[in-house]
């Protein structure tokens, strides 16, 4: 995995999101922070969803999912999804779903969360 710095991580999908799926993608998410540090980007993806027009963050069960996700993952606030390596588009939806303590989703605009 050392050969990658892109890492695309499913953390759930509409028929896997239990306990036990956040402790597994959030042990995945770890593993590859702490032994792959060619990994610059982590994108994290909740599948199943394509067919609904609504965006993640208005799906309350997928909205709460992403919330428990982050909460585990020890993921609070703007600056540790920052240093989490997520992705810009990851971190705008966590904050869209009112993951990060922080940052008013309100104020977040469909797109990536650059710099606030």
């Amino acid at each position: 995995m050392d050969n990658f710095d892109v890492l695309v991580l499913t953390i759930g999908d509409t028929d896997h999101m239990g306990d036990e799926n956040i402790n597994e993608s959030v042990l995945a998410y770890k593993i590859v922070l702490f032994s792959s540090p060619a990994v610059k980007e982590v994108h994290i993806v909740l599948g199943g969803y394509d067919d609904d027009e609504r965006e993640i963050w208005e799906i309350p069960v997928a909205k709460t999912y992403e919330r428990r996700w982050a909460h585990f993952a020890g993921i609070h606030t703007y600056q540790q999804a920052v240093a989490g390596h997520l992705h810009k588009w990851s971190i705008g939806l966590l904050a869209k779903c009112g993951a990060l303590d922080d940052v008013d989703p309100g104020i977040v605009v469909r797109g990536p969360l650059s710099e606030l």
